[in-house]
């Protein structure tokens, strides 16, 4: 791990890319955990780094994309952002339904009439399978083409992020974030403005890659979570409940998700990268089966699965 001079950049920057100071506690003194380059659609290549604050632990990405060509990076093959004709004619898709069966099934959406917001709602499966439940269904989303399509479909949703003026006034009793907290250049904010939409007593749940995992450790940089430059933060069970709790959220339990497709496709990423030099073990997790297999032992047995669930709420 490289420590980096707090006076200094991280590296020289490109136009429209910033080094910005630690998200949670504002320091400059870090450490690098890795490295790679980016380039934009039409743009210069440029360094990023994976680091890590070595007052908080709160580990980002630096230099990130300003807000002026972020958007640029969410190309029209971005995976949450592809529009299943299924997901809006009303099936949701299978990675939304497994998802709503492991939040119900540990009494973390229960059924009834209550107002959910989805913060990063993709294409809106989640929003088809929630109000399949019985919830009254809203959806925020960075991408203006992505709301506007599910606008014109009917679906309650608005273009941005949080605070969001179109919410102004209005309360829910879930908001969930599905892999989105990530994206996002000021998560505690963000999760400020979740908490204040809030009914005394809702709930939140947030999903996160997670940055203390095998995945991360035996990956490196080829790990699905590390995915430069779109997530922003990388975060620890112990930094996602600094920055909720800094937040002003309750926070009842942090637990964790495992999903055998991200240990895949991270195989199949570093195979891509190696070439005949990739390590047998990681060869054979491009196998769906053993992927699956060594998922389950990762999640059950070494507590270390690659995605971290939190549960969150508001006192009455």
């Amino acid at each position: 791990m490289t420590p980096v001079d707090p006076s200094k950049l991280v590296a020289e920057l490109a136009l429209g890319w910033v080094d910005p100071a630690c998200p949670l506690c504002g320091g400059r003194l870090r450490e690098q955990l890795l490295g790679g380059e980016v380039c934009p659609p039409g743009g210069k290549p440029q360094k990023v780094f994976l680091v890590r604050c070595q007052s908080c632990d709160y580990a980002y990405t630096a230099p990130r994309p300003g807000e002026e060509i972020i958007g640029s990076f969410y190309t029209s093959d971005y995976k949450p952002h592809q529009n299943p004709p299924a997901s809006l004619a009303g099936v949701p898709n299978p990675s939304a339904g497994r998802l709503a069966a492991i939040d119900l099934r540990k009494g973390m959406l229960p059924f009834g009439d209550g107002r959910m917001l989805d913060f990063g709602c993709g294409s809106g499966s989640y929003l088809v399978r929630m109000k399949a439940k019985g919830w009254t269904v809203t959806g925020v989303d960075a991408s203006a083409p992505m709301t506007q399509n599910l606008t014109a479909k009917g679906w309650e949703v608005y273009s941005g992020s949080l605070p969001n003026t179109a919410l102004k006034g209005r309360q829910f009793e879930l908001i969930t974030m599905w892999q989105s907290l990530e994206h996002v250049p000021d998560p505690v904010g963000v999760l400020q403005a979740a908490f204040d939409l809030l009914t005394p007593g809702g709930r939140l749940i947030v999903a996160v890659p997670a940055l203390d995992s095998w995945n991360f450790a035996a990956f490196g940089e080829d790990w699905l979570g590390v995915d430069f430059p779109l997530h922003l933060s990388h975060f620890t069970k112990k930094t996602l409940k600094e920055t909720a709790q800094k937040a002003g959220v309750l926070v009842e339990e942090i637990g964790r998700l495992r999903h055998a497709s991200w240990m895949r496709q991270s195989a199949m990423k570093a195979c891509l990268r190696l070439g005949t030099k990739a390590p047998l073990w990681v060869r054979m997790l491009q196998n769906k089966t053993v992927s699956k297999v060594w998922a389950f032992w990762v999640h059950h047995v070494l507590g270390r699965s690659d995605c971290l669930l939190l549960k969150g709420s508001k006192p009455k």
